[in-house]
């Protein structure tokens, strides 16, 4: 029997991108047949989320909009087809609300590509519901986290299982950042002991990328700007710090510190500026 849920929340509604939200009441939605409806514990705040309310990516956004895909909570309903989880799982809601499941990207892993992919807070009404309180977030720069206590939708197939030995706010950063920095090291071809780089290494997505890389056993070269960056990637296992702002030649200062002067095996992009883009094919070894 499903637990008892509202049928009215509070949520922070975008009407019009560009604009600030509404703190007002909206219906509590109703689970589709495969999907689970998620009383929302916790959220993160994702730079995405910006490109939402200003109506930046090049998909329309949904409006009016409930903006967030770093949900955490706990499933309170189910459709009449889902098997699991099951009412009470702890689980998380990610980019990825809904794909068709059946075509070749969905089948290869690749959902993201799914014509028929429907996005958590975007296109689908998201996660930022009844915020309380700011928390810094693990990296200390743009992601940050928010208690939330309301109510989000997501297909069965793409609410992720949460352990529940594990705080709610250690997992919001990892739904989004941590998913993009990890997919990122594992499919760089990088090996143990290869060097790679990674541009933006301080940022949200940079300080996991150095992280995971630490795991996998690369070493890094950790290019960002400013003393508060620079003890942060040394903390997370940055072998060298290059700062960008005060380098005369980062090509130059990134290949001095490869095996030989050859370059990085891989580079990690995590900043959104041109000019790394098109440093990046320069340091590594392939384009030396």
């Amino acid at each position: 029997m499903p637990l008892w849920t509202p049928t009215k929340q509070w949520a922070q509604v975008l009407k019009q991108t560009g604009e600030g939200v509404t703190y007002e009441r909206i219906p509590v939605p109703k689970p589709a047949t495969d999907e689970v409806l998620v009383h929302i514990q916790f959220t993160g705040f994702c730079h995405t989320d910006m490109n939402a309310f200003n109506g930046d990516l090049p998909i329309s956004t949904k409006l009016p909009l409930v903006a967030g895909h770093e949900g955490l909570g706990i499933v309170v309903a189910c459709g009449a087809k889902v098997k699991d989880p099951k009412e009470g799982a702890r689980v998380g809601i990610m980019w990825i609300n809904r794909t068709c499941l059946t075509c070749a990207f969905c089948l290869g892993g690749e959902e993201r590509l799914c014509e028929q992919a429907k996005f958590t807070g975007y296109t689908v009404d998201g996660t930022f519901q009844r915020a309380t309180s700011i928390v810094k977030s693990l990296s200390g720069d743009r992601a940050g986290a928010y208690d939330a206590a309301e109510y989000a939708v997501v297909q069965a197939a793409h609410a992720v299982d949460i352990p529940g030995d594990v705080p709610f706010e250690k997992i919001a950063p990892l739904l989004c950042a941590g998913l993009t920095a990890y997919r990122a090291i594992k499919d760089c071809g990088a090996r143990k002991g290869n060097i790679i780089a990674v541009v933006g290494a301080g940022g949200g997505v940079g300080s996991m990328a150095l992280q995971f890389a630490k795991l996998k056993g690369f070493r890094t070269i950790a290019i960002d700007t400013g003393e508060q960056k620079k003890k942060l990637c040394q903390k997370y296992g940055a072998s060298v710090f290059i700062d960008f702002a005060t380098c005369e030649d980062v090509i130059h200062a990134v290949r001095s510190e490869t095996d030989d002067g050859l370059g990085a095996h891989a580079v990690i992009l995590a900043a959104d500026r041109q000019e790394p883009i098109q440093q990046a094919t320069e340091v590594m070894i392939s384009f030396k």
